[in-house]
């Protein structure tokens, strides 16, 4: 797989208002659900980023709160382009997948006045807590591979 810088990528995730260790422990396991058939997808790749904070002034001592910021799962095609995000609905336990827009060239090209934010909104797709494999289904399609 290609290098990215990683850091790059994550600045323009909302790391979500701090959780349980045990919800981030449940959202990842259910993260990992919709990882387990992606490895077995041609063309796709993933990172599974969690996020701790700790809260003190100078070294963190042993005592020092840690916030556990809800995992992120995110997917990319060979090319190092981002695919989806998947992150678990608060409340409801299902899937959020934010599906990258990719403008073909044409598009880009006849538009180039028009601002970049307008050209590639994300799509987001639900999916029921229950369905990791539809999940997985979903990001492999936007995609463009097959499993």
């Amino acid at each position: 797989m290609r290098s990215r810088n990683i850091s790059a990528q994550l600045e323009g995730l909302e790391p979500g208002k701090p959780v349980t260790k045990a919800e981030a422990d449940r959202q990842r396991a259910a993260l990992d659900r919709v990882l387990e058939p992606m490895t077995e997808t041609v063309g796709v790749h993933a990172e599974l980023i969690t996020r701790i904070a700790l809260d003190c002034e100078r070294r963190p001592e042993p005592s020092a709160e840690k916030r556990r910021h809800p995992p992120t799962l995110l997917v990319y095609a060979d090319a190092g382009r981002r695919v989806a995000t998947v992150t678990i609905g608060e409340r409801s336990g299902s899937y959020l997948i934010e599906l990258a827009r990719i403008a073909n060239r044409a598009e880009t090209d006849v538009f180039f006045a028009a601002p970049a934010a307008d050209m590639h909104r994300d799509w987001i797709a639900v999916v029921p807590a229950h369905l990791p494999d539809q999940a997985a289904l979903v990001i492999a399609q936007h995609a463009g591979v097959h499993r």
